[in-house]
């Protein structure tokens, strides 16, 4: 442990309130850290001491220390700060506006957006991280608390910070959180090179909790959204990815953290319920153009593409990456061509899909677009294009092995209900699949996305009635088809004709995989 640092939003307080003070420890991954608080004369701390938080209430006017002692490795550190407590009835700070704690190296006002208007509610504190600079911005808890109260549901709240540091954090107790999500509103952390947007209703806070095994109390429990440049070991692996799977790397690795801090323990949250949005930057002198597509890179250099549309806004490009996970985030090139492709009516959809390494040919530069595919082949097609992160475990089918290449497709397939299998326990993974079993897989992938959520209530018979052959459909599969019809993604092999029990093939596959994402916003 190098230092310790108190973080207050304010400096003074009024007589009789309480306020609550936190911590940060460099490195933050000290080993058992033991904390002390003490308060003299105006000040007091109520409740629990020797959390990284504490509670303190103004006693009476006048000014007061605020001690901090953490011991860790062998070693103690100890910082103070000092409050000014004004009377009840003064006209002193309230806590609307930050005043730079004393005692704090680096930290200063930040600026936080509401729906795009700027209000200084809160702190920057620069501290140091294995090596790499950190910019920590805490929000101002009763300011916030005005804004949810003033603003109407679905805000959106801005932690904006520009400078150079290598890593950037947007700082909250749970209860601020809380509050968010139960107004429906959006936060988002935002660089000079990246933002990240989550929409607070995703982040089960009660869930965490029991997660966590505590019963720390909401303000006790710290959410970090972190956006930094990613180590060395990360990038040696993006290296290793791109060498592997031939694209080209076009800006540097940025990691999107978000760790949830109760006492001394630290919990990444990795994976969310719906899909969050990062933009990434396309650095000057990068041809837009020629980006593909964002990549979600493990330390092992095995990566997974993630739903990524180029946007231009502001004056400057960037990539939008759609991702259900945490991780490191690398923005690269690829393109893909097939020979046999050309005038081909699924061209566009297999070149861009391609491009994206969502599929990949035959052999011998060929892709094979008539050919019809298997039921593995289609899981692990929809599993790359949703961007899902693959899943390692055994999956409970009688005939998949886990030395099968696919696997880990179905597993992830299987993982996010997706697929189901049959009855006898089989997947029958090399049987080729038919057009109403790819349709029914789409149709949950709908739900993923959320695409499944816009579609108006029609009555699938209704939907289906155009399509001469719709009576030969299985009854399990019809609603499933009128999804995917109603969403645009299929409208048949000709304006009167389904062929649900026809096999699927390549082509049609690269088609409605396209359609899918693009349908759902994922793609432009």
């Amino acid at each position: 442990m190098t230092s310790v640092s108190i973080i207050s939003d304010v400096s003074s307080l009024k007589a009789s309130t309480q306020l609550t003070v936190g911590s940060v420890i460099n490195p933050g991954n000290a080993t058992n850290p033991i904390y002390q608080w003490t308060a003299t004369e105006a000040i007091s701390i109520i409740g629990e001491s020797n959390k990284e938080t504490v509670t303190i209430k103004g006693v009476s006017a006048g000014k007061g220390k605020l001690s901090l002692t953490v011991a860790a490795g062998g070693a103690a550190k100890q910082v103070e700060t000092e409050f000014t407590v004004t009377a009840s009835g003064s006209s002193g700070s309230d806590g609307g506006h930050t005043t730079p704690t004393p005692g704090v190296t680096g930290e200063k006002e930040a600026e936080i957006l509401i729906n795009g208007k700027a209000e200084h509610a809160g702190t920057v504190l620069k501290s140091e991280r294995n090596g790499q600079t950190v910019a920590t911005i805490s929000l101002n808890q009763q300011k916030l608390e005005q804004w949810l109260n003033s603003e109407k549901e679905q805000a959106v709240i801005t932690l904006s910070f520009h400078s150079d540091s290598n890593i950037v954090i947007g700082q909250l107790n749970a209860h601020m959180l809380k509050n968010m999500a139960d107004k429906k509103a959006v936060i988002e952390l935002k660089t000079d090179q990246a933002s990240y947007t989550i929409p607070t209703k995703l982040i089960d806070i009660h869930e965490i909790l029991e997660q966590l095994g505590t019963s720390t109390s909401l303000t006790d429990l710290m959410i970090e959204f972190e956006i930094g440049d990613s180590s060395p070991e990360m990038d040696k692996a993006a290296k290793k990815a791109a060498e592997k799977s031939d694209f080209n790397i076009a800006a540097s690795p940025l990691d999107f953290k978000m760790t949830v801090i109760s006492g001394a323990a630290r919990t990444e949250i990795t994976k969310f319920s719906a899909y969050v949005q990062r933009m990434l930057a396309i650095p000057a002198g990068v041809n837009p153009d020629q980006m593909t597509t964002a990549i979600v890179v493990a330390a092992d250099g095995t990566f997974q593409q993630v739903p990524t549309k180029m946007l231009f806004k502001d004056g400057k490009h960037y990539a939008m990456a759609n991702s259900l996970t945490n991780g490191t985030f690398v923005l690269v090139s690829h393109q893909a061509s097939f020979t046999d492709v050309a005038m081909h009516w699924a061209e566009k959809a297999i070149i861009e899909l391609g491009s994206r390494m969502v599929i990949s040919g035959t052999g011998d530069g060929r892709y094979s677009p008539d050919r019809e595919i298997t039921r593995a082949e289609f899981a692990a097609i929809v599993v790359r294009g949703l961007g899902l992160k693959p899943e390692s475990d055994t999956v409970s089918f009688l005939d998949v092995q886990h030395e099968d290449w696919y696997s880990s497709a179905v597993a992830t397939a299987y993982s996010y209900k997706l697929i189901n299998g049959f009855e006898d326990g089989s997947f029958n993974p090399q049987d080729k699949i038919t057009r109403e079993q790819a349709m029914v897989i789409i149709a949950k992938a709908m739900e993923l996305t959320g695409l499944k959520a816009t579609l108006n209530n029609q009555d699938s018979a209704a939907v289906l009635l155009p399509y001469k052959d719709a009576v030969s459909a299985s009854s399990w599969a019809k609603e499933a088809i009128a999804d995917n019809i109603q969403a645009g993604i299929v409208s048949g092999r000709n304006a009167s004709t389904l062929a649900p029990k026809a096999f699927m093939t390549r082509a049609e596959v690269a088609a409605i995989v396209e359609q899918l994402l693009k349908k759902s916003g994922l793609y432009l």
